[in-house]
């Protein structure tokens, strides 16, 4: 195969942290894949990729762009499994990673005649000039978004309860909107889940809209991050251990309920679905600030 022909739109370097063997997690390890029909072991390095993906013109840069954001998440996470301490820096960068894993997502449909990087490159100045910084001047520097992050963003690591497990997908960083009214035309992006490992979830969270007390799932809210798995999926969800014949069952209902990303990338614009949380599915951890008087 030539080199760099396969590229990952979900990198091997976040799947493998739900590979079988928990204590040996590389792109060679055996995850469990279920598409709603076939529970099968597979290598992580054979998920969630296609020849030439994003570039054919340009494959050895996009490659290497894309690596240096792999191997700070890499980082977040072996200090986690590790216990070892984690800094602010740390989890600001987790906070750009959990958007970047959504930006670059196969869930979105290149409309546009340039290849996939550049449809990658319009959604990223869209979300983070237009979205997050409510900018349309397109002079976004990484100074304005440090800030920004650091200003307005938080994340917090959220525990699974002893016997329980955190399932991903091939489209994990699920963006929400908490208590939108429904006449909004541009709504701020209030959450962001994304599975890190079996046991923890990070929830990034805009400080304006909620915050976040506590650390540790309750079964309703593992019910509700692992069915938000299952609905963001484009074709499947991925386990460290097997989904019993119950478990299936569920995964295949949502499946079959659930409906295609809608999210389409045109020459110079971005039109993308944000999931919406009903009041009653709010995570235990969650408290909406009061509205400004």
């Amino acid at each position: 195969m030539p080199e760099y022909k396969r590229q990952h739109f979900l990198p091997s370097a976040y799947l493998k942290y739900f590979s079988v063997d928990q204590s040996n997690c590389n792109r060679e390890s055996l995850i469990w894949r279920f598409d709603g029909q076939n529970q099968l072991l597979v290598p992580v390095v054979s998920q969630c990729s296609g020849d030439y993906f994003y570039s054919k013109a340009k494959a050895i840069e996009t490659e290497k762009m894309f690596q240096r954001g792999e191997d700070v998440y890499c980082q977040f996470v072996d200090k986690l499994k590790s216990g070892k301490p984690l800094t602010g820096k740390n989890y600001g960068n987790l906070v750009v990673m959990m958007f970047d894993f959504h930006l670059r997502n196969a869930a979105h449909k290149n409309l546009t005649d340039g290849e996939g990087i550049d449809a990658y490159n319009l959604r990223s100045r869209i979300f983070f000039g237009k979205v997050l910084l409510g900018r349309v001047d397109g002079q976004i520097t990484k100074a304005d978004l440090v800030n920004h992050i650091n200003q307005n963003w938080s994340v917090q690591l959220i525990s699974a309860t002893p016997n329980s497990m955190f399932i991903t997908s091939d489209h994990p960083s699920v963006w929400t909107l908490l208590n939108t009214p429904a006449d909004e035309p541009k709504p701020d992006l209030h959450l962001v889940t994304l599975p890190l490992t079996p046991k923890h979830t990070a929830v990034a969270f805009n400080r304006r809209v909620l915050q976040i007390i506590g650390s540790q799932a309750t079964t309703d809210d593992e019910k509700t991050l692992n069915i938000g798995q299952i609905q963001s999926a484009e074709r499947c969800i991925y386990t460290s251990n097997p989904l019993n014949d119950a478990q299936m069952d569920v995964v295949r209902v949502h499946f079959a309920r659930k409906t295609n990303s809608s999210s389409q990338v045109r020459e110079t614009e971005w039109e993308f679905p944000l999931s919406h949380l009903p009041v009653k599915h709010h995570f235990s951890f969650v408290r909406l600030n009061p509205p400004l008087m």
